[in-house]
């Protein structure tokens, strides 16, 4: 764990499992970066700034290491996005930079190294889809939403495009959150050209989304130790087409 900027205290970290994973970087990016509040000074942009971990493991069939990127992410979340005031401007120009800052970050390695294995993850604060506000995913994606669909429109920033997990699930598994009754995709893992012909599984656990919050008071119960699901892949070391990716992922959306 690397501090950030949050002023309560929470930051992004990684739990590696030594034994089978070798550690060949762990970098921060963007804690020191601003952005220009619209009706104030500039401002720090990520709170919690990405988190990147380069590792690898032994593929005991070739006997090669298997070469592998991760980024953890805690995005800006919707709280005062909708203030008619100017908390509202801030919030919505926050989130578009921070997906911007990040797209921009995804295609600085993907020029560098074609081949590089990303996997993006963690709480994006944001849906699968195009919010009418600002696409966040789509941005980081490399598929943006068109001006005419969105009030703070993002420019194509990635190429080649990367892929979200929870697009290849079934559509009743596709929720990692429930806000008002409303269950809602928030924590996402979205994985380049390279590692998607890896994917061997995804879904979420089931432990909290589904109960009620009264069990935070109760110690006997393990469910409901937060409000949202894990997000959880699975990938493998050998190649594999892209129907085949995809055929496997629906089938097993729990995995």
């Amino acid at each position: 764990m690397i501090d950030g900027n949050d002023g309560r205290g929470i930051d992004s970290g990684f739990l590696v499992k030594s034994e089978r994973v070798k550690v060949i970087e762990v970098k921060q990016f963007g804690k020191e970066d601003k952005f220009k509040n619209p009706h104030k000074d500039e401002e720090t942009l990520n709170d919690r700034p990405p988190l990147l971990l380069r590792a690898s493991i032994d593929d005991a069939k070739t006997g090669k290491p298997f070469e592998f990127t991760v980024i953890v992410n805690h995005l800006k979340s919707f709280l005062g996005v909708d203030d008619p005031k100017d908390g509202g401007a801030r919030v919505r120009l926050k989130r578009k930079m921070q997906a911007e800052f990040l797209a921009k970050l995804v295609q600085e390695r993907q020029t560098a190294n074609p081949k590089e294995r990303i996997i993006l993850l963690g709480d994006f604060n944001a849906y699968q889809f195009n919010d009418g506000i600002g696409d966040t995913i789509g941005t980081i994606k490399g598929t943006p939403a068109p001006k005419e669909a969105v009030m703070n429109y993002s420019e194509d920033l990635v190429n080649p495009d990367m892929t979200n997990l929870v697009d290849l699930i079934k559509a009743d598994q596709k929720y990692s959150y429930s806000f008002d009754g409303n269950a809602q995709v928030l924590d996402h893992i979205i994985v380049s050209e390279a590692m998607k012909k890896h994917i061997g599984g995804f879904g979420y656990a089931r432990m909290n989304a589904d109960f009620p919050e009264i069990y935070r008071n109760d110690d006997s119960r393990v469910e409901r130790f937060s409000d949202h699901d894990a997000a959880i892949a699975y990938f493998t070391f050998d190649e594999k087409s892209a129907s085949n990716t995809d055929s496997k992922t629906k089938q097993n959306p729990t995995n």
